[in-house]
């Protein structure tokens, strides 16, 4: 099988449902943040980046505004203007 398909498994095998989807959720976040090009596609504005940060905020029961704030992409750039 390839490479592409292979993916790092949780750590903690007991967790349910609910607890991936939030560590997973949070990832994805960490990366729209701390990734220029990442934040520059599905950041702010973004109908994903208002899904995503909704899904967090009640996984999580905190507030939306505070997710968002959170989250917000530090440095999006377009990833075309590096050329």
């Amino acid at each position: 099988m390839s490479d592409l398909f292979k993916s790092t498994p949780m750590t903690d095998k007991n967790l349910d449902g609910a607890a991936q989807a939030t560590c997973a959720l949070r990832a994805v976040l960490e990366r729209i943040r701390d990734v220029p090009a990442v934040g520059w596609h599905i950041g702010l504005g973004t109908e994903t980046f208002g899904k995503l940060t909704e899904a967090y905020a009640t996984l999580t029961s905190q507030p939306v505004e505070g997710i968002r704030r959170a989250y917000l992409p530090l440095n999006a750039t377009n990833p075309r203007d590096d050329k």
